[in-house]
């Protein structure tokens, strides 16, 4: 009965190793997996922000009389 329990804990040594080495590896890439989540977060509002900022720029007024040397940033910031 020794021996038997001599032998699995032989067998059972090996696979708590591996199970270590696969816990801390799990962990591993779920910090990685974390950090790639927030990237893409950010990357996404960096993207949804440059197209707002192109947007800006393809706004029509109608009912405005249009001027070569007026500031139309102005004008706009006038209406309000």
């Amino acid at each position: 009965m020794s021996d038997q329990y001599e032998e699995m804990k032989k067998h059972l040594h090996p696979t708590d190793e591996e199970v270590k080495s696969l816990r801390i590896e799990n962990q591993d890439i779920k910090d990685h997996v974390c950090k790639l989540e927030a990237e893409s977060g950010q990357m996404q509002e960096d993207i949804n922000n440059l197209e707002q900022y192109g947007r800006r720029e393809c706004l029509e007024f109608q009912g405005l009389s249009w001027e070569e040397s007026e500031n139309t940033d102005q004008l706009v910031i006038g209406l309000r």
